[in-house]
């Protein structure tokens, strides 16, 4: 599982659902502070909720990958496992119908591939959306948020977005490191 295949993701809804000005993939939750970032621990971005970006969403993942053995297909040749990636696509939308937002989301993701995305809930009601996205931070911070929205929602709708992930030959595997290991 890449960015790659996140931005991928994130373009294609981008080109569905065109009410929306911006996307971003790959986005993280620090576990330290609570803030919701794009980027990693050199260049980072808080991402959250607020209505700065217009109307926008971010796929936020989890840190774990799921393996399960892939079903075997007529071309392959060598060992491959299924990858699923838990991810959450928050959208905040101004003067959204919170039920119509979610499903216009749904039917997108589930046009990008039925065996690539996998739906597990919605979260529709927008307090419930924000205390969940920001459980991390005081709840005097969320009650500041929620009035800050006004007209805006936010849903949230989870899902496991599966890849493969194919063995290479030993020779041919690259080195994880950007610099000399």
């Amino acid at each position: 599982m890449t960015t790659e295949d996140l931005t991928k993701l994130k373009d294609f809804l981008m080109d569905k659902l065109r009410f929306f000005n911006q996307g971003f993939a790959n986005v993280y939750l620090d576990e330290l502070t609570g803030l919701i970032y794009q980027g990693d621990s050199f260049e980072k971005f808080a991402v959250g909720i607020n209505d700065s970006f217009g109307n926008y969403f971010y796929i936020r993942t989890e840190a774990n990958i799921d393996y399960s053995e892939s079903r075997p297909q007529v071309t392959d040749s060598s060992a491959s496992v299924d990858e699923a990636l838990r991810c959450y696509l928050v959208a905040v939308v101004d003067k959204a119908q919170p039920k119509e937002l979610v499903q216009a989301i749904l039917n997108a993701l589930l046009q990008y591939g039925s065996e690539k995305i996998r739906p597990v809930r919605a979260v529709h009601h927008r307090e419930t959306a924000v205390a969940k996205e920001l459980a991390k931070i005081g709840r005097e911070e969320i009650k500041d948020v929620l009035q800050r929205l006004g007209s805006w929602q936010v849903v949230i709708l989870e899902f496991s977005l599966y890849t493969r992930f194919t063995a290479k030959p030993f020779n041919c595997i690259p080195s994880p490191c950007n610099s000399v290991c």
